[in-house]
């Protein structure tokens, strides 16, 4: 069964509070947001209606919130690293035949670790890549 396990929110909101606290080389952030996403709850309630030989009716959300809360560690002029935590809310599906309800759910939660060269210090043109 093919599933797409959030790895990717396609469209993003996001809020960005991006200097809570600032120390010289150190700062904090929270970001907030809701995210798209797509787990083709429509693709597998066809495969549980040919199975059954019934209709198969499919409900399913098309988004969540997210958050994460980092810090940026200034490593050299322009050069960060940031570091983060983030979870995300649930992204239910729910399948229902003859009385029969199944359901499935996924969310999301870790440490996000990335570099970041920034074109000047406080605001601009900056890249950021990690894992």
């Amino acid at each position: 069964m093919k599933k797409n396990y959030l790895i990717i929110f396609v469209f993003s909101i996001i809020v960005s509070i991006s200097s809570i606290l600032k120390a010289e080389d150190i700062s904090l952030g929270v970001d907030l947001g809701f995210g798209f996403i797509d787990i083709g709850a429509d693709d597998t309630a066809q495969p549980i209606a040919n199975i059954s030989g019934s209709t198969v009716t499919a409900s399913y959300d098309t988004g969540a919130w997210f958050g994460r809360i980092y810090g940026e560690y200034k490593i050299a002029d322009g050069t960060y690293l940031d570091i983060g935590l983030f979870q995300t809310g649930d992204v239910t599906a729910k399948y229902t035949l003859s009385g029969a309800t199944a359901s499935e759910s996924y969310s999301a939660n870790g440490v996000d670790v990335s570099a970041v060269i920034k074109e000047n210090d406080t605001e601009g043109l900056f890249v950021k890549g990690g894992i």
